[in-house]
């Protein structure tokens, strides 16, 4: 896959990789996706158990 995205963008992730110890923009963005999916994912199934609890009464 390839994503398009402007030279500001770039440049700042190529400046935080750097900081953060990884070789490229492009390997510290495949952590970044992989830490946001991984947390959207853990909020839908939070939301999920919730609304499973409230419908078997253990919520209000």
């Amino acid at each position: 896959m390839q994503l398009d995205i402007d030279d500001q963008l770039h440049e700042r992730l190529s400046q935080r990789a750097k900081e953060k110890g990884f070789d490229s923009a492009e390997e510290y963005s495949v952590v970044i996706l992989q830490n946001v999916i991984d947390e959207l994912e853990a909020q839908t199934s939070s939301e999920e158990m919730e609304n499973r609890l409230q419908d078997l009464g253990y919520l209000q």
